[in-house]
């Protein structure tokens, strides 16, 4: 008799054995449900100025990086005659001066000089590494004209001629830094430096790439 019930004690635990393996091996081989992802927001907010905006003559225009109603930068443009000199005596000069915002920590990429904004090419890198000025009243050279005893000469700075053209920029806001650019394409034919679009990164202290829009 206890021989009887030993080996149905020892079947049932066998069989439960069994069954246990089976289900942990079941369980191990369905897939694992797919884990649910909300889309990634961009962090580059773009800005299209639709319609571009043509800054002409001795024209203003203030630029709002971020957009919340506060003017970061003001580009002025000038058209006007100088004295050159005795042998050139006339200069028909037509540039535009940078302006940030007096009281900011705002800064402009320049490359040629302290005094003189150089232009970026496409995707060219924006960040702390960058060559920052904080100095306001920036000229970008974009055209000059030379009358006089030595006739008629013309010279274009660098960001002469029809193209696109980007200026890097910092905004420092509430003790955060951010990097971002604005497209501007000079028209030398009607004498006019069209503002286009701009954008910045988001995120504090984080690179963007001239014409980077998402």
């Amino acid at each position: 008799m206890k021989k009887q019930q030993s080996k149905k004690v020892f079947a049932f635990s066998l069989l439960t054995i069994s069954f246990i393996a089976i289900l942990m091996f079941n369980t191990g081989c369905q897939k694992a449900a797919p884990l649910t992802s909300k889309p990634m927001t961009t962090t580059i907010i773009y800005t299209d100025i639709n319609p571009d905006t043509a800054v002409s003559g001795n024209g203003t225009y203030r630029l709002d990086l971020n957009n919340d109603g506060i003017y970061d930068f003001t580009l002025n443009t000038i058209t006007d005659v100088v004295n050159c000199g005795t042998r050139c005596r006339t200069s028909n000069r037509y540039i535009a001066n940078v302006t940030i915002a007096r009281g900011s920590n705002n800064g402009i990429v320049y490359k040629l000089a302290d005094y003189l904004v150089s232009p970026l090419g496409s995707q060219s890198i924006i960040d702390s590494s960058s060559q920052w000025s904080y100095i306001t009243d920036r000229a970008l050279v974009i055209y000059v004209q030379q009358t006089g005893n030595c006739g008629t000469c013309s010279s274009y700075g660098v960001w002469g001629g029809n193209g696109d053209r980007y200026m890097g920029l910092k905004l420092v806001m509430d003790q955060n830094t951010y990097y971002g650019w604005v497209r501007l394409i000079d028209n030398l034919v009607f004498r006019k430096l069209i503002v286009q679009d701009y954008a910045y990164n988001s995120i504090p202290n984080q690179p963007i790439l001239a014409g980077q829009t998402k």
